[in-house]
């Protein structure tokens, strides 16, 4: 398989891998750290990239023994949740701020939520990211506090029936 061939494969299935965190080193070591890597992004993702200011906010929800993985998000709600999604085991649920380069994305990839979600959420691939602040995420609550619609809207009923544990 040539490398450009295997830049497609590991874009097309970037956002649903499961423990990238875990082979931080090793992606490092094949990916590099300077961006942008094209083959790992579609035209539009590619598009969007290009029209990155050159810092970039970014956010990680994410366990204590995840700071340093590649993957990071410019929407910190969506930051706050991931922790607390179903199947995510944390000991520790961290918001972690950090700000980064354009020319440390490696890609930026869209992450499709469904048609009930009009914001575009967009995941961000570095390993270059510098952590600026790091906030401890106690519970559910959290995620109401900094949610930006009506809190009186977003009930803990509301919240099970998008999946997110009470």
């Amino acid at each position: 398989m040539a490398h450009y061939e295997w830049l497609l494969l590991v874009g097309s299935v970037w956002t649903h891998a499961k423990d990238i965190s875990l082979h931080t080193r090793e992606l490092a070591a094949l990916l590099g750290t300077n961006g942008p890597l094209a083959d790992l992004m579609t035209p539009q993702e590619l598009a969007a990239h290009k029209a990155l200011p050159d810092t970039l906010t970014v956010y990680r929800g994410c366990d204590k023994s995840a700071i340093w993985a590649p993957s990071w998000t410019t929407h910190e709600l969506l930051a706050i949740n991931f922790p607390f999604f179903p199947g995510y085991v944390a000991d520790t649920r961290l918001l972690v701020t950090g700000t980064v380069k354009k020319a440390h994305i490696l890609a930026l990839k869209m992450i499709e939520v469904g048609a009930t979600v009009s914001i575009p959420l967009v995941e961000i691939v570095s390993f270059s990211v510098k952590p600026t602040k790091l906030e401890r995420l106690e519970d559910i609550g959290t995620i109401i506090e900094r949610s930006p619609y009506d809190p009186a809207l977003i009930t803990p009923a509301y919240l099970s029936t998008c999946g997110w544990p009470n």
